[in-house]
């Protein structure tokens, strides 16, 4: 089952989900992606799963991913497979009432290990021959710009054929007409290996600032 609500830690340091951080390479042991916001490690006990852990930078505050794993599930999108499987929600506050934030979640595989065709094909299913006409989708970065394209131009979703896509868009629109920014670019989609095929995964579309 996917997690409900976010799940109050008691009070604890703000670093202790980083005793295991290796400050002389500056990433985490078992580290599988290094973003601005958060390093993504592997799962300690499921290898099915990884922890994203917030970083305590200067640019923390911009962060909107936990507003957005919070509506996330708090919505009928939930269980969209266009977004990630969110299973936990740790949060970590200090005395001074700074917070950072543990996701648990799926492990998605990220688009460069996808072949040009398994793009193309990808783009087939959930677009219309003149939207992929138009837009040409033979690369991720490609991809995450169509998806950007129809954040800001809803009359494209016309062009969509898969219905859950167009219902996550309409998510991502909603969270920005409530002040959050747009943030699509080819880092923030990733895939899921499902019985069906390749699935897109839009997995951190916005941004406070």
């Amino acid at each position: 089952m996917l997690l409900k609500e976010i799940i109050q830690t008691d009070y604890r340091e703000i670093n202790a989900h980083n005793r295991k951080f290796n400050y002389q390479t500056n990433t985490y042991f078992n580290t599988r992606g290094v973003g601005m916001f958060a390093n993504v490690r592997q799962h300690p006990k499921d290898p099915h799963m990884v922890q994203k852990c917030q970083k305590m930078t200067d640019d923390t505050k911009s962060d909107a991913y936990p507003i957005f794993v919070r509506v996330l599930l708090d919505s009928d999108q939930k269980e969209n497979p266009f977004f990630p499987r969110i299973y936990s929600v740790k949060r970590y506050s200090d005395a001074d009432e700074a917070t950072l934030h543990k996701f648990e979640m799926e492990k998605l595989i990220e688009g460069n290990v996808l072949r040009p065709k398994q793009i193309v094909s990808i783009a087939e299913i959930l677009f219309d021959e003149e939207f992929n006409e138009d837009y040409k989708i033979t690369t991720v970065t490609i991809l995450a710009q169509a998806i950007r394209s129809l954040c800001k131009a809803p009359y494209l979703l016309a062009h969509v054929n898969d219905n859950n896509l167009k219902s996550a868009i309409v998510f991502i629109n909603r969270l920005v007409k409530n002040g959050l920014q747009l943030d699509m670019h080819d880092k923030n989609i990733m895939f899921r290996r499902a019985a069906h095929g390749i699935q897109l995964v839009i997995t951190d579309p916005v941004r406070k600032y």
